[in-house]
């Protein structure tokens, strides 16, 4: 999740064994053999022949400057800015994706409260009745909101809790334009939202150092 190659601009289906081999040999040459995943947001590649598995495909939708019409939640959603507060951000993360191998990694290295400096990423939790039931995340950059991990703890889901923080993200500045990747289960959600898919956004998987 965290170990990932973006593709930037739209590529010619042969230049996919280039940008394997440049791919698989940047990692090599890390500490780590775990997984790392390739993002091509045209879908124009095929990265199979060189060891990739084909994960999934996710659209990549953006929506428009302006205030919202129609339902709100009561959810109280707070942004964290301190240590402590992106601890919980990230405790509730970890349980929202289901990422339960991160439940053993120092919290810097999942989230590190020094990204929050520049003003640029804002990290959001809901609460309810004083306990933590989701995240989301905005992040401006070149004029757009990229909203990101907005999850909600199994308990707490299918109540709006999701779609809310989802807002929160998006009116982060509401004068800009908003984009995020959704899921299958998302992608409803966003549409009533006024978010529409631009791309679908292919995502490779590749896990260990081996050569191609």
């Amino acid at each position: 999740m965290f170990n990932r190659v973006i593709i930037v601009r739209r590529l010619d289906p042969s230049t996919a064994p280039e940008l394997a081999e440049r791919i698989v040999g940047f990692y090599a040459e890390g500490p780590d053999e775990g997984p790392y995943l390739v993002v091509d947001t045209w879908a124009t590649l095929d990265l199979q022949p060189y060891g990739f598995k084909r994960w999934m495909t996710l659209p990549f939708m953006v929506r428009a400057p302006g205030e919202p019409s129609g339902r709100r939640y009561d959810l109280d959603i707070r942004e964290a800015r301190s240590k402590d507060e992106i601890e919980r951000f990230v405790e509730v993360l970890v349980e929202a994706f289901g990422l339960s191998d991160l439940k053993s990694v120092p919290t810097a290295q999942v989230v590190d409260e020094r990204i929050l400096a520049g003003g640029s990423m804002q990290c959001f939790v809901g609460y309810v009745d004083g306990q933590p039931v989701g995240t989301s995340v905005a992040y401006h950059s070149d004029g757009v909101v990229g909203v990101y991990l907005v999850g909600v703890v199994p308990a707490m889901r299918r109540k709006g809790f999701g779609e809310a923080l989802t807002w929160h993200a998006t009116l982060s500045d509401p004068a800009l334009p908003c984009s995020l990747q959704a899921s299958d289960l998302g992608r409803p959600v966003y549409e009533r939202m006024g978010y529409v898919t631009v791309a679908e956004c292919a995502m490779w998987i590749k896990t260990g150092r081996r050569d191609i």
